[in-house]
């Protein structure tokens, strides 16, 4: 009986996860469709929803390919469906590790790299510092600001902008962030002018994905930067700007994405910065110190790193997550990314 329970209940999450994102990429598919006069025919179609129900098993997994068959507009066999990936292929292969990976507190100690800017860490309501070690609610003020004039705070399980919020010694108050949940403070991250030249104020993200093969090698899957708009402190993910970064020596593509709607921008829509041939400098060191931190958590296969670099070539880690590592812009902008891996056989 209980097997049976759990088995329905399985089920019935999976065809609500479904649901739920289905609709959204009819939406984008409308969207890219509207903007650039391209259709998919019902021969495309026909074939997607075959692809996907031979391939993964059901034909559920066709409106992700739709829309990577729009933007590209053409099809390509070994893409992976977003919800084939959310709901069969993270949740297998990354073991379930993705809701500790998204625990900003523990970060640090999972990754064991000093790329991260954590300096504090609120947790049970009590002040750690960066090893961990109790500060008194006396001195908290004190030692804080000593350091950095300002912070970011960084709830555990925040995400695409929600749930970080700036302090700075004017609008400190202790009991407020005491009240708040658990939560890193990490001091701002000093990017390179060449972010800078594109938009100021915010900084530029750049996302990187790296996974394991199937002989345990830690390989660079894709990579996209993501922008800010120019009234913005924070990036926020319903106004960001997406670039595709089109090899491995940092080159953007020839037009970014609205990350909302897919809309096409040849240049930054606040600043007119062109993209096309522009290249990010010192994006291999980027790509080879992630790689080098995955190779330190093997448990993981994959993982979606944002990063900052500085104007020395330093990498600094923003976040990394674990629990769904959004491959879905990366595998349509510049995928098939994990053909040969065997995914498409998870779900069997």
């Amino acid at each position: 009986m209980k097997r049976k329970t759990k088995s329905l209940l399985y089920h019935y999450r999976k065809y609500r996860y479904n649901q739920i994102l289905n609709k959204r990429e009819m939406t984008l598919l409308k969207e890219i469709e509207e903007e650039t006069g391209y259709r998919l025919s019902s021969k495309t179609r026909k074939t997607i929803n075959e692809y996907a129900k031979d391939v993964f098993g059901s034909v559920s997994y066709a409106p992700s390919l739709y829309v990577f068959t729009a933007y590209n507009q053409e099809f390509k066999e070994g893409w992976i469906p977003d919800n084939y990936f959310g709901y069969v292929v993270a949740p297998k292969v990354n073991k379930n590790l993705g809701q500790v990976a998204n625990m900003k507190t523990m970060s640090k100690r999972i990754i064991q790299s000093d790329k991260l800017p954590d300096e504090f860490y609120i947790i049970d309501r009590t002040i750690y510092d960066r090893d961990f070690e109790i500060v008194t609610f006396e001195s908290v003020e004190k030692r804080l600001f000593s350091i950095s004039h300002e912070y970011f705070l960084k709830l555990d399980h925040s995400n695409q902008g929600k749930g970080v919020f700036k302090i700075s010694k004017d609008n400190f108050d202790l009991n407020e962030i005491l009240n708040i949940g658990d939560a890193v403070l990490q001091t701002p991250i000093i990017q390179s002018k060449f972010f800078d030249e594109i938009v100021k104020g915010n900084v530029a993200t750049l996302r990187i994905l790296t996974y394991k093969d199937n002989d345990n090698e830690i390989k660079f899957a894709a990579s996209f930067l993501r922008l800010g708009r120019i009234n913005e402190e924070i990036v926020q993910a319903k106004s960001a700007v997406n670039v595709p970064i089109i090899d491995e020596n940092g080159t953007f593509n020839a037009f970014a994405n609205k990350r909302s709607n897919w809309r096409r921008y040849y240049k930054h829509p606040d600043t007119g910065y062109k993209f096309a041939g522009n290249k990010i400098p010192y994006f291999k060191n980027a790509v080879n110190d992630c790689i080098d931190i995955h190779k330190k958590i093997p448990h993981v296969t994959i993982i979606a790193w944002d990063v900052s670099i500085t104007d020395s070539g330093k990498t600094q880690i923003i976040e990394w997550n674990a629990k769904h590592p959004g491959i879905k812009y990366a595998e349509a902008c510049l995928g098939p990314s994990f053909r040969n891996l065997g995914w498409e056989n998870l779900h069997k």
